[in-house]
């Protein structure tokens, strides 16, 4: 699936515009702080409901606005057309799929996976274990879109129980620990079976590009240790108790897991070179994209904003060349940088100016119309 054109309106420093993204490669070039990355927000926004930037909305209206909307026309892979559109106005998000108002955002997954490579990546590599968390489960969501329901079920139960420990409610916590335990033994699990595959994979790509064999692993340990029965769960919860009450706050559970990369015996967060974390970082976010395709049978968007210039040239070709199939590829350069990097296949090139994208069929203000619809769409 791609794009054929996208609509902004008050959408941060972007002017309100509508512009073609009718081919495969999309190239916005400009200098820093002219609205590249604010671009590939938008086409995110668009397939996930959701910034990868900001978890606040509001911040993305442009200067003196209180909303921002956006839409896509998009070619799915029956090569059906479908509009879709989001809102954000008095604190709301509003999502269409056509016509359809859209109150769960794992439609828009199941309709538009995609995958952003930033320099934010770097975090699921040297950051906390925070960090590590967020990206293994976002990738089980695009394996598994049921994931994200029990996600919000595991952290809407810790809140409660959290809440009761703060304040001394202790008759509600044996009902809360049944319920923690039989939706935090399910992320188990599934991280288990998420990390297995990730490892064999990226061991191997890792050695192909670096054309070394060092060791490489990724380690999970699970704060409820090897456990994997409930009811010993159960004890492990009754027997910290006491401190948690101390503490007024959860100490044991999946949000407290722990996911470890190692290279030649060492924790890559606190030892590894920056190119390691650079490669390592990219390498998690081709692998995402890869089980996107493999388990979905799609092929996803791909944004692009700016890192591949900061790897030397072997290792940015062998990664060029480790890039799955996508149904559409975004990228971000610096004006003289594209000229590395350029696909020969050709593709759509904006200059991005203060907020203007100006190129290829762009268009100021003025909005397409919509495109033809299967019945079936």
């Amino acid at each position: 699936m791609k794009f054929q054109s996208i609509s902004f309106q008050n959408f941060r420093n972007i002017k309100n515009t509508t512009i073609s993204v009718d081919a495969n490669s999309i190239y916005l070039i400009g200098d820093n702080a002219q609205g590249k990355t604010n671009t590939l927000e938008a086409v995110y926004i668009l397939a996930y409901g959701s910034s990868f930037r900001t978890r606040l909305l509001d911040q993305i209206c442009c200067h003196g606005c209180d909303s921002f909307s956006l839409a896509g026309e998009v070619i799915d892979g029956h090569n059906l057309s479908h509009t879709v559109s989001f809102q954000w106005k008095e604190g709301q998000r509003t999502i269409h799929i056509n016509d359809h108002r859209v109150t769960d955002r794992k439609e828009l997954l199941a309709l538009l996976p995609c995958i952003v490579f930033s320099h934010e990546d770097y975090r699921y590599v040297n950051g906390g274990p925070d960090y590590r968390r967020k990206f293994f489960d976002q990738t089980r969501c695009l394996q598994d879109q049921l994931y994200a329901d029990t996600l919000h079920k595991y952290h809407r139960i810790l809140k409660l129980r959290n809440q009761a420990l703060k304040e001394r409610q202790l008759e509600l916590l044996d009902t809360y620990d049944l319920q923690l335990v039989e939706e935090g033994l399910k992320i188990v699990k599934a991280r288990h079976e998420l990390i297995a595959l990730f490892e064999e994979r990226l061991t191997t790509l890792f050695q192909t590009i670096v054309k070394d064999e060092l060791p490489l692993a990724l380690q999970y340990s699970p704060s409820w240790g090897a456990e994997r029965e409930s009811d010993a769960i159960l004890q492990l919860l009754a027997a910290r108790r006491a401190r948690d009450i101390e503490i007024a706050a959860s100490g044991a559970g999946p949000h407290r897991d722990i996911i470890t990369l190692i290279i030649n015996g060492h924790n890559v967060s606190t030892s590894a070179s920056t190119g390691q974390i650079r490669l390592l970082s990219l390498l998690l976010k081709i692998l995402q994209a890869e089980l996107v395709i493999q388990v979905n049978k799609l092929n996803p968007i791909l944004l692009i904003d700016d890192v591949l210039l900061e790897l030397d040239r072997p290792t940015r070709n062998a990664l060029r060349a480790a890039l799955p199939t996508a149904g559409q590829e975004f990228y971000t350069f610096l004006p003289g940088e594209e000229s590395r990097l350029l696909d020969n296949r050709g593709g759509m090139v904006y200059q991005v100016e203060h907020g203007t994208l100006l190129g290829n069929s762009a268009r100021r203000g003025d909005t397409p119309a919509p495109l033809k619809r299967d019945a079936a769409g």
